[in-house]
Parts: C-alpha cells; structure tokens; sequence
C-alpha cells in the first residue's frame, strides 16, 4: 500500500511540472478570435479554466464567440458569405465544409507544420501505435484544413456493441452461444421458455431492435456470414464490395427470414421508433441487444450484470472471427482560417498548441479539468487518486470533487466554468493514458467485456475516415438516396416473407443495378484507392 501511495505522489508531481511551448509563451500573449457551436449546458467560453491554462502554458488567449448548436448552420454560411469568420474554428465544419472551404482560399493548409521537429508530442503518439493519424486528416487535394485530436482507446474502436443475457441462457439450460446455429437455438429456448422465470413463457423478446439504414441491431448475425457492414466492405485486395449483391447477403437474408417466420425476432422491428424499443430494452425482457453499454436504458445491476458481449459468431458460410471495427476515431479539430495568412507568428503557435494538447499533461489538463487544489478559484474541487485493490492486485482510483451547494453534478459543474465536454479540443487520449479502471465500476465492467470478446477480432470493413472531393459527395449523395430507398423497401418485404428470397434475388440485384450501381461504385473505389494510395 506504500508503494501505491508513492506512485500517487509521483503521478501528481509528474503532471504538475509541465513545460511552457514557448519559453516567453507567459509573457507574450497573443489573441486569437474563435468560434464555434456550443452546447446548451456549457457557460460562458471566456470564463472557462481551460481558457486560462491554455494562455498560461501556450501563449494564446481565445476569445470565443459561441453559438447555439441550432443556429450554427445558419451561422458558419453567414459568416463566410459576409466575409466575418473568425481566425480559428473549433470542431464545427464538417468535412464537406472544410474541403468547399479549403478549396476556396479560406482555410490555411496545415501538413507543412506538421513535422516531427515542429510537432514532436504528435509524432511520439504516431510512433506509439498509431501510424496512420495524418491519413484520416488528408483531404483529397493533399491537404490537411483540420488538426484533430485522437481517441485511442481499444473500447471504443467497436463499432457495434452486442449483448446476451447470459443468465438467461442458464435459466433455460442451453449454451451460451459460440456460433450461429447455437445462437438460433438459445433464441428458441428463449421463445419457448420462461427464461426470466416469471412465470410468462410469452413476454420475452429473443431479438428487437430497430430498422434502417446502418443499425447494426442485426451486427452478430452479418459477422457469421463474414460481413462487418450492410452497405460497404473492402475485401482483402482492396477492392470495394457493394455488400447487397454479395452471395452471403443473399444467404442472411434467408436466415433473417427464417428467424422472422419462427417468431425469433418482434414482430414490430420494422414498425417500432427509438422510445418504444428503448422502453422494451429498460423492460428486461429482450434477450440480446446491440447498444453503446448494457446499462443504457436500465441502470439495476441485478440487470445489467445478466448481460455479456460474447465473441463473434461463425457458420458454415464463414470460419473466421471478425467483428466490425472503426480504424481511427477523431475528435477536436482546430481550423486555421486565412485571416492569419500573414501572421506567421500566431499559426505557428497554434501548432506549438496543438502539439501541447497531444503531450501527456495537455491531454490530461484539457480531458480531465485541474487537479485538486490547483484551481484557484475553486481550490477544494478537482481530481484526486485513490488506492483500491482487488485480486491481489493495486489500482488508482480516479474521483473528483466538486461544489455540492452550487452543481447538480460534477459534469454540470466541469462545462459551466472549467471545460466543454471531450469532444472539442484536439488533444489524444490514447490508450496508455487511460486510468486504470475501478474493477467494481459499470465501466470496468464494459471495457472488460469488449476488450476481452470483441478487440481480438476487430477488423475495419470501409474506412470512416475516407474524404470526398464535394463534386464526388454530391453525387454520391444522390446515388445512395435511390439505392437505400430501394434496398429498404425490397428487404423488408424479403425478411417478413412477402417475397420469397430466391425467386426474387435477381430481381432485387438488377434493381439495384438499373438505380446507377455501377456509377455509385466507380465513385467509392476511386475515393478508396486514393485514400489507400494507389
């Protein structure tokens, strides 16, 4: 226990002896207007700790004008067409904003500044495990218009999160499932049982969800058939699959149908909204789920606890183990606007900055908010370490102290006067930099699963991070509306047996094919083979 308490110790000196970017940076403050949208929750911009630290330790002070998220579409279009943009955004243009914009002479190019020798706190995360950063930054003119911090942790690279109830599973005496025919037959005890042994053998639901365009409620099922994605698949040559035509699309849709005509799936999947199936899922009653965590819609651990991710299935279409994954997850992103092309002085500070937010410190101060004691205008709020153990094994404990007679919670408290949420600065909170967790916590407990079940078998099926020129975006919206339209209307209808599958797959490809399938592919391969090198 002494040698934990020291490492608490260590771990407080380490991240209060921070370095200054620039060696006058106290001294020699320069303003840099700023605009973005905000949230209702948050207060005024210009009072926030963040604000104060970040002119302390890197020479800039931002001053803010915040909008509201409503407005802000409005507002950015405004801005620009009146010739009143800021000299910095913040996290509010999207990607085809910032390549219209770019593209037009209004935002400055970044990628020369970005060099091990300008950025070395950067190029220390890279080397760390994460190579690609830049790419996912890189529009398609060769140009990076948007410095973004980086999530690195292993948790959140799933792009679905699927659950079991596991103690259903012992209640009716079957196998917690490892593959899909053992998944079809736990769905059939859970129909024909009483799993949550209530006495009903006919309240629980063995599949719900809800229908659309990229839910991933049917994402175990897809996997088996070796599928991360019902659109979008990259195969192992690099060339893009349109996943509605492929043979093993065909072959889920005949087991999707098979479940429907066997009462495995509710009957109101298609038809239900968001507040109906949340309402099923706090129930208790559903047998597996895809959702951020277990706890979302019912936090009684007596609950939660009865549901496991479980590693992903296979069948006899497909042997291996995969389970869809994100292949770079961004957030934060610092916009350098023309206004300061003749400023030289102040993009490269902002650069300095944006280095400062991937150091250790920068990413802990702007994450976390100020240590306790460190703040002096609240000098007994803050986080602290505390020991915990288990197992035989050492942990610190984050927790966090805030005023009680002022703020509902500690969240209320952190974006009214220290910093906004985690989205918006563009530090890296990589995964070496994670606490190490409570094991008695609901978080603990969702990591463990995912990173234990899931992370093994991560595999990205279509990068998210790919760009579009905006002449590209533009058709491809277009496409996708008629193609989507057209799959969501077809499918349907093949899933609840209103059209038998096999006499009307060739029906249902040469429909997509006549809606500009091969246009629509043309533009995606093209887009991939340039983001992958080519």
């Amino acid at each position: 226990m002494k040698k934990l308490l020291s490492l608490v110790l260590v771990a407080l000196i380490a991240l209060s002896c921070c370095p200054v970017l620039a060696e006058d940076a106290a001294n020699d403050v320069i303003e840099i207007e700023l605009a973005l949208a905000a949230k209702v929750d948050h207060g005024d911009w210009n009072n926030f700790w963040c604000l104060d630290l970040i002119e302390q330790e890197c020479g800039i002070r931002f001053k803010v004008t915040q909008y509201t998220e409503d407005a802000w579409a409005e507002k950015k279009g405004t801005m620009f067409s009146l010739d009143t943009y800021p000299d910095v955004f913040l996290n509010d243009l999207n990607d085809l904003d910032l390549a219209n914009y770019g593209a037009q002479g209004y935002l400055l190019p970044l990628e020369d500044y970005i060099t091990p020798e300008n950025m070395p706190n950067v190029y220390a995360v890279m080397e760390g495990g994460y190579p690609d950063l830049l790419k996912g930054m890189t529009f398609p003119d060769g140009h990076i218009y948007a410095f973004r911090g980086v999530n690195g942790s292993v948790r959140e690279y799933a792009l679905s999160r699927y659950f079991i109830n596991v103690q259903w599973a012992e209640n009716l005496n079957v196998k917690v499932p490892e593959t899909l025919d053992e998944f079809y037959d736990y769905l059939v005890a859970v129909r024909d049982g009483d799993a949550n042994l209530n006495g009903d053998t006919n309240d629980e639901y063995p599949i719900s969800g809800i229908y659309g365009k990229y839910t991933d409620h049917f994402a175990p099922i897809l996997v088996a058939f070796g599928l991360l994605d019902d659109r979008l698949q990259v195969d192992d040559n690099g060339d893009v699959m349109y996943v509605p035509v492929q043979a093993n699309y065909k072959e889920f849709l005949k087991f999707m149908n098979k479940l429907w005509s066997e009462n495995l799936i509710d009957k109101t999947y298609f038809t239900q909204n968001g507040d109906q199936y949340n309402a099923k899922e706090a129930s208790g009653l559903i047998a597996s789920f895809t959702n951020y965590a277990q706890w979302m819609n019912n936090s009684d651990p007596a609950f939660y606890l009865q549901y496991e991710t479980v590693e992903p299935y296979t069948s006899e279409f497909n042997s291996e183990k995969i389970w869809p994954a994100k292949e770079a997850i961004y957030y934060g992103a610092l916009v350098i606007t023309d206004r300061l092309k003749d400023n030289e002085e102040a993009v490269a500070r902002l650069m300095k900055f944006c280095d400062w937010c991937y150091s250790d410190y920068g990413t802990e101060m702007l994450w976390r908010g100020p240590m306790l004691g460190t703040n002096p205008d609240y000098p007994n709020t803050g986080w602290y370490f505390v020991p915990y153990s288990m197992d035989n094994l050492d942990y610190l404990v984050r927790k966090y102290l805030y005023p009680t007679d002022e703020f509902k919670s500690n969240g209320l408290f952190q974006t009214s006067v220290i910093k906004p949420g985690n989205n918006y600065w563009p530090y890296a909170t990589i995964a070496s930099r994670d606490d190490n967790a409570n094991p008695t916590s609901t978080s603990y407990n969702l990591t463990q699963n995912i990173v234990n079940n899931l992370a093994p078998y991560y595999k990205v099926g279509f990068p998210s991070t790919l760009k579009y020129t905006p002449e590209e975006a533009d058709e491809i919206t277009l496409l996708e509306i008629d193609l989507d339209s057209y799959i969501a209307t077809m499918e349907s209808k093949m899933i609840t047996g209103e059209l038998d599958i096999d006499a009307t797959w060739d029906e249902f490809v040469k429909g997509l094919e006549s809606r500009n399938l091969a246009r629509y592919m043309e533009l995606i391969q093209g887009a991939y083979d340039r983001y992958a090198g080519k």
